[in-house]
């Protein structure tokens, strides 16, 4: 994790790398080596984020904050190595603490670092709330590119009129639930949230661990428990995907074609966070000349807009033939720079 446009310390496993000394880590590294170095995330001078994936991506990845890291020792990667941007103080695990009796204090809000590991690893954590004040829990792992499964529990820690602990579970998470109808985008994530809401001032404390570490388990299968004060917000994708008329189970990836005289409709998705619920108005700055756009308004109630570029006929669009893509801004209540169709790089 990183906030982005800083430079920060980060620590590089693998084999062979320059400057290396054996990894430690909890469980047994074997033969696994560790190096420190200074890298950023993003663009340091406009504090932005980028990513470049190599794989498919979920609507429900789009939706966490992550960008590629550069440093000079991730130059020769086989892929860009992305990072989460933090957003509150960021905590690293610290064993022990794989029992109930002996959880690792933390201050909320802020963003754990951790992993599943060992196998059948548990994290405990423990920190205070005051009635009425509201968190939310979500851990982000499969949404990394992670074959993980995580589980959140919160109980209350108490004791009773004799002086006896008392523990309650007060709220279990395993699996967020899809934010779209419809096959071609509907994809659930394994991470699980919660929105909590201390019912009364006293200690708390929050099990994190991967269902299936009792079975198998690996040193990169890392996690981030991001617990922050609700923030109403959102999201935007623009979805490159061609339902199959055939089949509506199938849809194809394509690159967008905008022909003289014709128009072409691009899907934009919302991902809303915490509870917002306004509307959302768009338009697009920077397009070539000749070319125009819609201007799209979506309800409070929706999730989904048509955003529709037009090149009229009789137009020329001034395009620059040498570039593989156009690059152009989505405005909103914020910027959100689309900078590469082909790999859905999106940059808020």
């Amino acid at each position: 994790m990183a906030k982005p446009g800083e430079t920060t310390k980060i620590s590089v496993f693998g084999r062979g790398l320059p400057g290396s000394s054996p990894a430690i880590l909890e469980g047994g590294a074997g033969s696994l080596e560790q190096v420190t170095v200074d890298a950023s995330l993003g663009d340091p001078a406009k504090g932005t984020l980028s990513r470049v994936s190599r794989r498919l991506m979920a609507p429900r990845d789009s939706s966490i904050d992550a960008g590629d890291i550069s440093a000079s020792l991730l130059s020769s990667a086989l892929q860009p190595i992305a990072a989460l941007a933090a957003v509150g103080p960021v905590v690293i695990e610290t064993s022990p603490n794989d029992t109930s009796s002996q959880p690792q204090a933390i201050q909320i809000p802020c963003d754990v670092a951790g992993r599943f590991h060992p196998k059948g690893d548990r994290d405990w954590y423990s920190f205070t709330a005051k009635a009425g004040e509201e968190f939310r829990f979500e851990v982000i792992s499969q949404r990394l590119g992670l074959p993980t499964d995580a589980s959140l529990t919160i109980e209350s820690v108490g004791v009773d009129d004799k002086g006896q602990p008392v523990v309650k579970e007060i709220a279990f998470s395993d699996d967020i639930a899809a934010d779209f109808a419809g096959v071609g985008v509907d994809r659930p994530t394994t991470d699980p949230a919660i929105s909590f809401k201390a019912p009364v001032d006293g200690n708390y404390r929050v099990l994190i661990r991967d269902l299936t570490s009792d079975s198998r388990t690996l040193p990169e299968h890392a996690y981030i428990l991001e617990i922050r004060r609700p923030a109403p917000d959102f999201r935007l994708l623009v979805m490159l995907a061609l339902r199959d008329k055939a089949d509506a189970n199938k849809a194809a990836i394509w690159t967008p074609s905008l022909p003289i005289g014709g128009s072409l409709a691009l899907d934009v998705l919302v991902l809303r966070r915490d509870g917002f619920a306004g509307e959302i108005s768009l338009e697009v700055e920077g397009l070539p000349a000749g070319v125009t756009a819609s201007t799209v308004s979506i309800e409070s109630k929706s999730n989904r807009g048509s955003l529709v570029l037009s090149a009229p006929e009789g137009g020329r669009a001034d395009v620059d033939h040498h570039s593989s893509h156009r690059s152009f801004e989505i405005r909103h209540y914020r910027a959100c720079s689309i900078r590469s169709f082909r790999n859905l790089d999106m940059e808020c």
